[in-house]
Order: C-alpha cells, then structure tokens, then sequence
C-alpha cells in the first residue's frame, strides 16, 4: 500500500490564519479496500509541520507549538477524511440522547450528544475472505484507526471532532460540501467573525464530510423493524433500514446511500419485503 501526502496553505486575505488543502487526487492512493490506518503519512505530514510553522516567524507573539498542533489537526483530519470517504462509513443520529425511542441503540464510544440529540460513527465493515455464513454480508464496527484517535499522533483529532465537523458541514451543503465551499465559508468566517477555524481545529466544518443521515423521522415508521436502524459496534451487528431512514425522504436517503458508497449494497435491507416495504432502495432507471 502506497500513500502519496501532499498539502498547501492558502492565506486569507491579510489575516494571519491558514487554511490547508489535501487534493483528493494526490492525498493518498492504495491498492486494496479496506485502508487500514493512516500511519504511512503521519511521517511526512509531520516531517513537513516545521516548514509551515516558519511562516508564523513574521508574527511575533504567536505560540509556535499552539500553531504545529493546529496545523497538525487540521492536516491529519483531512487525510483522515479522505481515506474514510472512500468506504462505507456514516453517521446515523438526531433522535434523543439515551436513545429509547424504539430505533435501536447506537455505540456509544463512537457518539456525541448534541443540543440533546445523539449522533454516531459507523463503518459497515466487511469480511476480507470469502464466507458463506452470515457474516458474508457485514457488520458495523468502529472506523478503522478510530481507536487511536485523541492519543500519540493522532491526539489532535477526536472521533467527536469527526462528528461535530461532518455535522456543520452536512447543515451548510447536505452532501454537496467540496473545496470550493470550504474556502467561502473559512473566509466569510474570518472577515465577518462569526467563527474562528483555528480555534476549532478539526472540529471545524468541512474538515470531515462524513455522510450524515436524522433518522428521527423513522420513530415509529416502520413496523417490526424500526427498533433495528441504530445498532451497537459488533461481529453480530447489522441494523435494518426498511424504509427512507433519511428524515423520512426516498431522495434524501438515496443521496446519502449514494455519498456512504452504498450503492449497489442491499444488506441493510436484510429482513425487508419490497412487497411490503417497496423497493425504493436503487434509483429509478434513467
């Protein structure tokens, strides 16, 4: 497996703040699914830190090791987005924190509580060998890597860093938030302070654009099977989306199907009768 790491810094306007940019097409590039860690650029991100800390020398009073941890989650965050971007990881939430609404019970090591709601991390992991059993089809697990996150050298990135940011960037651009729209909204919240990027660190929108989908529409929606859209990380794990889980909406969900790189990928519908349930899963043909 090889990792290319490539990064620049864009200043914004005559601010001493710094936003970066990994190019999807440069940033890492493997060949075989699933990428298992991140670790093959940790060294060269690293290595390359002290060379952008030397364009804060011009501004006295600046804290040189506050600005190397900065930049140092910002730039593991974004490879790490990128190389999640490419599997089956999502974030399913926004019914109550503690859940008990009869949605099932997400992970709560991969959560956060939000303005009273709950959000979780998942990745629908899938077996790397040929099985015949019922793991053939999957489970979900903790993202790969994710345990190492908020320590060593990935202490500056939090699995709720990931959630908050994939939150704020699903708000602003549902799944539709790229480059372009990164550097508008930094720069608008910069010269209009309504937020400071920096002080966010990886927290910031759009650092991470995990595919977010509120299943709070589904409480109730679907008889005998509503109780399985969250489930705990496990071996034995497989939640049942009968229906439109994405606030209740056949385009909405198809987008974010779409965005998790589901496509083609029925397991969550494992339980379901399109009979009964419809099968509204693949898009219409064109």
């Amino acid at each position: 497996m090889t990792y290319h790491c490539v990064a620049r810094t864009t200043r914004l306007k005559n601010q001493p703040i710094w936003v970066l940019h990994l190019p999807a097409s440069s940033l890492a590039q493997y060949n075989r699914s699933p990428p298992l860690t991140t670790s093959s650029c940790t060294a060269k991100i690293t290595k390359t830190l002290a060379t952008y800390v030397i364009t804060f020398v011009d501004y006295p009073g600046i804290d040189k090791n506050s600005v190397t941890n900065q930049l140092n989650g910002f730039l593991i965050g974004q490879a790490i987005n990128q190389l999640y971007r490419k599997q089956k990881i999502f974030i399913l939430g926004g019914g109550n924190c503690g859940d008990n609404q009869g949605i099932g019970q997400g992970p709560q090591e991969g959560s956060i509580c939000r303005n009273g709601k709950a959000w979780y991390l998942y990745w629908w992991q899938e077996p790397d060998h040929l099985t015949l059993n019922m793991h053939q089809w999957g489970w979900v697990a903790s993202p790969p890597g994710a345990n190492k996150l908020g320590q060593g050298d990935y202490a500056a990135v939090t699995v709720q860093d990931i959630i908050n940011s994939s939150l704020d960037a699903y708000i602003v651009a549902d799944y539709n938030y790229d480059n372009v729209t990164a550097s508008r909204r930094a720069e608008a919240a910069i010269t209009q302070q309504w937020a400071n990027p920096a002080a966010q660190g990886p927290a910031w929108e759009g650092i991470f654009t995990i595919p977010v989908c509120n299943v709070s529409a589904s409480i109730n929606a679907f008889p005998w099977t509503s109780e399985y859209i969250l489930q705990p990380y496990g071996h034995e794990s497989r939640p049942v989306w009968c229906g439109p889980i994405c606030d209740g909406d056949v385009a909405k969900t198809r987008a974010f199907i779409h965005s998790a790189n589901m496509d083609n990928f029925e397991s969550p519908r494992h339980y379901c009768d399109d009979d009964t349930d419809g099968d509204w899963w693949f898009p219409p043909p064109s």
